[in-house]
């Protein structure tokens, strides 16, 4: 299972699905993929099928959120935008699971999102610069 976990305590704050979700947890799974079920191993299905027995298999879970499939990228994107999330995953509905970054995903990030890069980029940088101690 692919999956994200959001703490309720992160300096990432949980927003848009993640904060109602986590009212009364710490923590929570968001489940968006699925390569093996049983010893079968899925990666060679399709994505839809892959969330499709996701969806069936988290049925009762309660730890685990399963995240829904959109058909309207520009909608979730604008919520996105609008609950000051980092940004969106859009995927092909119709490819198997590559490891990597095949061309078959691409994140899109919020202006949020971008700041949020930025901001690591700079702790990088700062991170990578010789320490030096004045006496």
């Amino acid at each position: 299972m692919r999956s994200r976990i959001v703490n309720r305590n992160s300096p990432k704050r949980p927003a848009g699905l993640a904060a109602p979700a986590l009212k009364d947890r710490e923590s929570m799974a968001f489940a968006f993929d699925l390569l093996e079920l049983n010893g079968w191993d899925l990666r060679a299905q399709p994505l839809l099928e892959r969330k499709a027995l996701l969806q069936k298999t988290l049925a009762d879970a309660k730890h685990i959120r399963y995240v829904e499939h959109v058909d309207d990228g520009l909608d979730l994107f604008a919520a996105a935008e609008e609950t000051g999330l980092e940004g969106i995953v859009a995927k092909k509905a119709d490819v198997p699971y590559r490891r990597g970054r095949a061309g078959d995903w691409i994140k899109i990030k919020t202006a949020a999102g971008r700041a949020l890069l930025e901001d690591r980029e700079m702790e990088r940088a700062i991170a990578a610069v010789p320490r030096i101690v004045l006496s």
